[in-house]
C-alpha cells in the first residue's frame, strides 16, 4: 500500500520539482542585470550558485515543516475515509491514523534532499548567463558556443596513446579539438568516480572541456541503448521503454547540435514517442522486441515521458496556433487584440510556458488515466454478460435442501416464480477445504471450489469465456460438452493467473498452460479430489471463463455426474434463476428469501452483488485521485506565479499598449485569455495522452476489458478540467486587475 501511495505521489512530486526549477528561473530573470554586474565586478558562477542556492534552502527547511505538517493531516483524512470504504466490504478492514516520530523526520529530510537537489540544479542552471546581455538586459545569445579549431595531427597522435586512456583523451579533446580542459579536474575526476555520473561529468566537462549539451546528448544515446538492449535480453518493459525514451531524446538533441532544424527534429521525435509508447503499452511489439513484463511503475515512466514529449511537439509548433488565429481573426471581433497578445506572449518564452505545460499536463493525465481505468474495469464486472444470463443466486441450507425450488415457492404460496425464465443448480461441498484439485500428478493438492452442475445450468446459461480448448470453436460446444460428458471442466480466469481482481490470494491451487490473452490452449487435465474419502477422477479443462464472469463464478466446474462420483450428493447447492424480467432481480430475491424463510435460504441479486463488490473498489479508486489532485494545486500555483510575475515584466509593455488604444478591460482580458490558453492546452494535453495510452492499453491481449469495449469516463474529465480551469481563472484575476490599473504614464516611464 505505501508503495501505491509512493508511485501516486510521484506525480505530485515531479510537478513541484518543475514548479521550482521555474520559479528560480523566474527569479533569476528578475534579477539579470544585478547578477551581471556582480559578475563584471569578480564574483564567480559558484558564488552565484551559493547565493541562489543558500536562498532556496532558507526557503526549504521552513516549507518542508510546514509540508511535513500537511502531509499528516492529509493522511489522517485518508485513513478515516478509507476505514469508511472497507468497513462494509466483504474483508471488513479497520484502519486507522497513526504516525510515528521517525516516519516524521524521514519524509521531513526526504523532502528537504529532494528540494536541495532541485534548488541545486535551478541554481546551477541560471547561474550561467552572459555578463554583457546581463547588463544590458537583453536576450541571451543562444546561438552554439564558439565553435573550436581542430588540428588533425593532434587527432592522429591521439589514437596510439589511447594506450594510456587518461592521456589519449587528453590529447585528442584538448589539442585535437581545441576544447579547454584543465589536468587538475581530470585528477580530481578520479575520486568522484565514487558516484558515476558526478565524476564522469567532471572528467569530461571540466577535465576535458567538452560543451554540456554535447555531453547530454551522446551521454543520452549511449545510456539509453545501455537501457534497451538490457530491457529487451531481459524481458523488463521498464529498462526498454526509459532506453528508447533515452535514445531519442539523445539523439533529437544531436541532430539540433549538428544544425538540423529544430522543429521538424524535435516534432518528429514527440511523435514518435507517442506512437512508440501507445504500442509499448500491452506489449503490441512482442513479435519485434519479444515479451516484455513491466509493473506500476510503467504508470508514471508513461506520463513522465509522454508528457515531455508532447510538450516539445507543443511548444515547437505553437506559432501555428497564432497563425490560426490571424487568420480567423475576424471571427473575434473587438476582442481579437486581447487573444493576439494572449497568445503571442507565452509562445514568446517558450521555457516557462512548457514548464506551466507539463506540470499542468502530467497531474490531469495521471487523474485521467486512473478514472479510465476504474471506469473500464467497473464495466467489465457489471456488464450484463459477467452475469452469464442469471439474475438471482439463491444459497440453500445445507440441513433442509430444496430440490425444486419453483415447487417449494408454489407450496409456500408465493407466485414470484412466475417470473422465472430458467433455473439451474450448481452443487458444492461443506467447505472449501472440502473440495481438492491439482494440476500435476507429482504436486500436492490444493483447496479450491469444486462445483457440480445440473443440464439445467448448462443449457440454459451463457457463461462467457475468455479462451477454449483446442477443437471447441465457440463457447456453445464448450458449454454443450459440459452437459454431455461427465471428464471435463471449466475453471474461472483467476485460477489461470498468479494475480488480479478477484479473491484468487485465498487459494495456492493455479492452472499452467493457459496464456492470458490467447483465445485457445491445448487440453489440460486435472484431478480433482475428496480429501474425506480419497476418491479422485480426471478431468479435462475444456474452457476458462472470462474475468468479468470469474468474479461471479469462481471455481472448478465440472458435471454434476463427476462432482457426485468423486464427492457424492453435494452438501450444499447454489440455485440460479434467469428472469424474464432482469430489472425485477433484487424484488425477486427479496420475495424468494421471504417465502422461504423457514427453510433458512439466502437469496441476492448477482446485479446488486457485483454492485456491492466494485463499490469498494470504486470509492478507493475516488481517493486516489483526490490523493492525486493535490498535485493540481501545483500547477494551478505555477499559473498564479506566473501571472503576478508577468505584471512585473510587461509594466511597460502595459504602458505601450494602453497607449497605443488598448482599454483597461482589453489588458486585464489579455491577462485571462493568456492564462485560459495555457490551461485548456494543458488539460487538452493531459487528456489526450490518458485517452490515448489507456485505449491502447485497454484493448490489448494483456487486458480482460479487450472485449468488453471501451469507455470514457468525460463526465469525471469535465469536472476536474473544469475545476482546474476556473482555479486558474481565479489565480490569475488579481494579477490581471492590477495590470489593466496600471497607470499609463507611469507604466511608461517604469526601468
Amino acid at each position: 500500500m505505501a508503495t501505491f501511495f509512493l508511485l501516486l505521489g510521484l506525480f505530485s512530486i515531479a510537478a513541484g520539482m518543475l514548479l521550482i526549477i521555474m520559479i528560480f528561473v523566474m527569479l533569476a530573470a528578475e534579477r539579470k542585470s544585478e547578477m551581471g554586474m556582480a559578475r563584471a565586478v569578480g564574483m564567480k558562477r559558484n558564488h552565484l550558485v551559493q547565493m541562489f542556492l543558500s536562498e532556496g534552502m532558507s526557503y526549504n527547511l521552513a516549507s518542508a515543516m510546514v509540508g511535513a505538517g500537511l502531509g499528516i493531516l492529509v493522511a489522517f483524512g485518508m485513513a478515516y475515509v478509507m476505514s469508511a470504504i472497507f468497513a462494509n466490504s466483504d474483508f471488513p478492514l479497520s484502519i486507522k491514523p497513526h504516525f510515528t516520530l521517525r516516519s516524521l523526520v524521514i519524509s521531513y529530510c526526504l523532502g528537504v534532499v529532494l528540494t536541495f537537489l532541485t534548488v541545486g540544479f535551478s541554481s546551477w542552471r541560471v547561474s550561467n548567463l552572459n555578463i554583457v546581455a546581463a547588463i544590458r538586459g537583453t536576450a541571451e545569445d543562444r546561438r552554439a558556443e564558439e565553435e573550436t579549431k581542430s588540428d588533425w595531427r593532434w587527432i592522429a597522435a591521439s589514437l596510439p596513446a589511447m594506450v594510456i586512456p587518461p592521456l589519449g583523451l587528453w590529447l585528442l579533446f584538448h589539442k585535437g579539438l581545441g576544447y579547454r580542459g584543465s589536468w587538475r579536474w581530470v585528477a580530481g575526476s578520479i575520486p568522484a568516480m565514487i558516484v558515476p555520473p558526478l565524476g564522469i561529468w567532471l572528467l569530461l566537462r571540466n577535465g576535458f572541456g567538452i560543451p554540456s549539451h554535447w555531453i547530454v546528448s551522446v551521454g543520452g544515446l549511449l545510456f539509453g541503448g545501455l537501457l534497451f538492449l538490457l530491457g529487451i535480453n531481459a524481458g523488463s518493459a521498464f529498462p526498454f521503454a526509459l532506453g528508447l525514451s533515452l535514445m531519442t531524446a539523445g539523439a533529437a538533441r544531436l541532430l539540433t547540435l549538428l544544425k538540423a532544424p529544430e522543429r521538424p527534429v524535435y516534432t518528429v521525435s514527440g511523435v514518435f514517442l507517442l506512437v512508440m509508447w501507445g504500442m509499448t503499452a500491452g506489449d503490441r511489439l512482442e513479435a519485434i522486441f519479444g515479451r516484455l513484463s513491466g509493473g506500476p511503475e510503467m504508470f508514471f515512466l508513461s506520463g513522465v515521458a509522454m508528457v515531455a514529449a508532447s510538450t516539445f511537439v507543443v511548444i515547437y509548433n505553437s506559432d501555428l496556433i497564432l497563425a490560426l488565429v490571424t487568420r480567423f481573426g475576424g471571427l473575434f471581433g473587438s476582442i481579437l487584440p486581447a487573444i493576439r497578445t494572449a497568445v503571442a506572449y507565452p509562445l514568446a518564452n517558450r521555457f516557462r510556458t512548457g514548464m506551466t505545460l507539463a506540470m499542468i499536463s502530467l497531474v490531469v493525465f495521471a487523474l485521467t488515466m486512473m478514472s479510465t481505468m476504474n471506469l473500464n474495469f467497473q464495466k467489465l464486472f457489471l456488464d450484463d454478460s459477467s452475469r452469464g444470463g442469471w439474475d438471482v443466486v439463491v444459497d440453500t441450507n445445507p440441513n433442509n435442501p430444496i430440490p425444486d425450488l419453483p415447487a417449494a415457492l408454489r407450496a409456500a404460496g408465493s407466485s414470484v416464480e412466475d417470473g422465472f425464465a430458467a433455473v439451474g443448480r450448481a452443487g458444492s461441498g461443506k467447505g472449501i477445504s472440502s473440495t481438492e484439485a491439482r494440476q500435476r500428478e507429482d504436486a500436492r493438492y490444493d483447496d479450491y471450489p469444486v462445483k457440480g452442475v445440473d443440464k439445467s445450468f448448462t443449457d440454459n446459461g451463457h457463461i462467457p469465456l475468455e479462451s477454449r480448448a483446442q477443437g471447441y470453436t465457440s463457447d456453445e460446444a464448450v458449454w454443450q460438452a459440459m452437459a454431455t460428458r461427465d471428464d471435463v471442466a471449466v475453471v474461472d480466469a483467476f485460477a489461470t493467473r498468479s494475480g488480479g481482481f478477484g479473491r484468487r490470494d485465498e487459494f495456492d491451487f493455479k492452472v499452467s498452460g493457459v496464456t492470458e490473452g490467447e483465445d485457445y490452449f491445448d487440453p489440460i487435465t486435472l484431478e480433482i479430489h475428496d480429501p474425506a474419502s480419497d476418491r479422485l477422477r480426471k478431468v479435462e479443462l475444456i474452457g476458462v471463463l472470462s474475468t468479468g464472469a470469474s468474479s461471479n463464478f469462481l471455481g472448478l466446474y465440472v458435471p454434476d455426474s463427476a462432482f457426485q462420483a468423486v464427492y457424492g450428493e453435494p452438501a450444499k447447492s447454489q440455485i440460479y434463476v434467469s428472469l424474464k424480467d432482469s430489472d425485477q432481480s433484487k424484488d425477486t430475491a427479496k420475495e424468494i428469501e421471504a417465502s422461504l424463510l423457514t427453510a433458512g435460504v439466502q437469496a441476492d441479486s448477482l446485479k446488486a452483488i457485483a454492485d456491492e463488490r466494485t463499490a469498494v473498489t470504486r470509492n478507493f479508486f475516488y481517493l486516489m485521485q483526490a490523493f492525486m489532485g493535490l498535485g493540481l494545486f501545483v500547477g494551478i500555483a505555477a499559473v498564479g506565479v506566473i501571472a503576478f510575475r508577468t505584471v512585473v515584466e510587461r509594466r511597460q509593455q502595459i504602458g505601450m499598449l494602453r497607449a497605443i488604444g488598448y482599454k483597461r478591460g482589453t489588458v486585464a482580458l489579455s491577462f485571462l485569455l493568456e492564462s485560459s490558453f495555457v490551461t485548456l492546452l494543458s488539460i487538452v494535453s493531459g487528456v489526450g495522452l490518458a485517452i490515448w495510452l489507456s485505449y491502447f492499453l485497454l484493448s490489448s491481449d494483456e487486458f480482460a476489458t479487450q472485449h468488453g469495449g471501451y469507455y470514457v469516463p468525460w463526465w469525471q474529465i469535465i469536472l476536474f478540467a473544469a475545476f482546474t480551469y476556473l482555479a486558474s481563472m481565479v489565480m490569475t484575476w488579481i494579477p490581471a486587475r492590477q495590470a489593466a490599473s496600471i497607470p499609463t504614464a507611469e507604466a511608461l516611464r517604469y526601468e
